[in-house]
């Protein structure tokens, strides 16, 4: 969003103000463009780029969890979430949009979880071959960021003997 100044006269000057929407860009290079309309007929537009490194508030390690394992073995996975400088949290809440293939629990890392972060563990609860998908939202106290999305993607192999027992037969 621009602000529009009215009409600046040839040879004057003003300012342009400009407004970008950061969310979800957190830790990410944002390149944003606007045009500029003028009433020149030799330039009657005039395009400008913003861009820039925008400041994270928050890292998830990895950011998506794949669970890919045989029957009868225990799949599991984790994802840390870690405040950047300054931007402390606290998780009121973890839900998975499906959950009828995973379980997970959420336990701090360090006394002081808010500036230390959280681990979250991921387990696979299917016991039949076959694929599925699903998505953990974690919801936080961070006005910048207060809801993450993991996806989970899981994968269950038929076992390893059951494998050998349909080749030798």
């Amino acid at each position: 969003m621009a602000s529009n100044p009215g009409r600046i006269p040839a040879g004057g000057r003003d300012k342009i103000s400009v407004v970008v929407n950061t969310a979800n860009h957190g830790g990410s290079f944002l390149r944003k463009g606007f045009t500029v309309m003028t009433n020149d007929p030799k330039n009657p537009k005039t395009n400008l780029m913003v861009y820039g490194k925008v400041k994270g508030y928050l890292s998830v390690s990895p950011n998506y969890i794949r669970l890919m394992g045989r029957t009868g073995e225990q799949i599991k996975a984790s994802v840390k979430l870690v405040p950047e400088k300054g931007f402390p949290f606290t998780i009121k809440e973890v839900k998975a949009k499906e959950g009828d293939n995973i379980r997970f629990d959420l336990k701090p890392l360090g006394k002081d979880p808010a500036k230390q972060g959280y681990e979250l563990m991921v387990w696979n609860t299917r016991s039949e071959v076959g694929s599925y998908r699903d998505f953990v939202t974690i919801e936080t106290d961070l006005k910048e960021k207060p809801s993450i999305r993991i996806p989970v993607s899981g994968r269950v192999l038929a076992s390893a003997q059951g494998s050998k027992l349909k080749k030798s037969n």
